[in-house]
């Protein structure tokens, strides 16, 4: 008997236990016949920041007396606010848009950036030109004149170019 007891306790125990599922409805207070009772519901949704993917060539070779070698393209991709644009600055070691100099131990070989057909400095691109899944590839190219290959002193040139990107408001 006892033992029927305990059992039975613990049994109403475990019920006691269980998780109990409860159902409602939405429920927004009485009516009366034809009444109708309104209610809206607000949606929201997140601001997404404008953002922008900028590829650019890690390093080129350029022959002796080549006077236009292509040294790859700069390709800028994104989604930004209609509003802006994704400016990007083309900067040689010296420190001015478009152009720079080689450096062997001192000896300079100047050098200017195009895309083929122009200075390259700033290349500007708007929101509706990379929005829609598209990006904007612009090939780069080194230019060096032939007078500066000729008074070049012999040895191996370095240097950089830096590309420095912002998202501005569009102009």
């Amino acid at each position: 008997m006892k033992n029927k007891v305990i059992t039975g306790l613990l049994g109403f125990l475990v019920v006691l236990g269980m998780a109990t599922p409860a159902l409602a409805d939405d429920f927004y207070g009485y009516t009366k016949g034809n009444e109708t009772v309104t209610r809206q519901t607000t949606l929201t949704t997140d601001q997404t920041d404008s953002h922008y993917v900028m590829s650019i060539p890690t390093s080129a070779q350029i022959k002796f007396n080549a006077l236009d070698t292509n040294i790859g393209n700069l390709v800028v991709s994104g989604n930004i606010n209609g509003s802006k644009m994704v400016t990007v600055d083309v900067t040689g070691d010296n420190g001015v848009k478009g152009q720079g100099a080689f450096d062997n131990k001192g000896a300079k070989l100047p050098y200017t950036v195009t895309d083929g057909s122009k200075k390259l400095e700033t290349l500007n691109v708007k929101a509706d030109m990379i929005n829609n899944g598209q990006s904007v590839t612009t090939p780069l190219h080194v230019n060096i004149l032939q007078q500066d290959w000729n008074a070049a002193k012999s040895g191996s040139y370095t240097g950089h170019i830096t590309f420095a990107a912002n998202i501005v408001d569009a102009q």
